[in-house]
């Protein structure tokens, strides 16, 4: 049994996926033109500029090397027994 195939959307099946190729296209000549020619950030001045530090919260500075880390040994982190 032969397929009938539908002319009009075989049509529309090729000029579909041409405007998707030519849409990629575009796209990735916008992506090397904006890598090319966009602005460069300046991470030095970005953190002089007042980034936050990266810090450990609920630690002291002797955590790493053997002291507790705020509280005592039993966790209670100074609340008492």
């Amino acid at each position: 049994m032969p397929v009938e195939v539908d002319v009009g959307l075989a049509t529309l099946s090729d000029q579909l996926t041409l405007a998707t190729v030519l849409l990629y296209i575009v796209a990735m000549i916008g992506y090397a033109l904006d890598l090319g020619f966009g602005r460069v950030r300046n991470t030095a001045k970005a953190r002089a500029a007042g980034e936050p530090a990266l810090v450990t919260v609920g630690g002291t500075a002797e955590g790493a090397d053997g002291g507790t880390a705020g509280g005592d040994a039993a966790g209670t982190l100074g609340r008492g027994p």
